[in-house]
């Protein structure tokens, strides 16, 4: 690289530089906010619209004969429900991690609690009570 052009970069990383904290800090909270726990159920749930999931069917069942049916009172055991977060959460999560261990942003070492977390990171409480029954 030639003498101009390691000053032209030089003067570019200082003005980065000086400018970093404002900016990561306004990118930081326009994605916190994008990234807030939103309602995603938009409208009432019908139990007749339904969806086969792929591969769904444990290895022990596959073979397994259907045979109806189960009574409404039958206790089935526990049910785990696995719910995605949206694609604004997801990055908005990634930013924070990447943050939190740079040592020059604003955010670094800066830990949240498990109630902000969920806030943020979660599912909105209307959809928690959509789907809790």
């Amino acid at each position: 690289m030639n003498r101009k052009a390691a000053q032209t970069s030089l003067f570019a990383w200082v003005i980065l530089l000086l400018f970093w904290p404002s900016v990561s800090l306004s990118f930081g909270q326009s994605v916190v906010t994008a990234a807030q726990a939103r309602p995603r159920i938009t409208e009432r749930i019908d139990d007749l619209d339904t969806v086969r999931m792929q591969n769904s069917v444990p290895r022990a069942l596959r073979n397994a004969v259907d045979l109806g049916r189960l009574d409404g009172g039958t206790n089935i055991g526990p049910l785990v429900l696995f719910l995605k977060s949206s694609p604004e959460q997801e990055h908005a999560l990634k930013t924070l991690l990447d943050e939190q261990q740079d040592k020059f942003a604003p955010r670094y070492h800066k830990w949240m609690t498990p109630d902000e977390f969920g806030a943020t990171y979660g599912v909105d409480e209307v959809d928690l009570k959509y789907v809790s029954g």
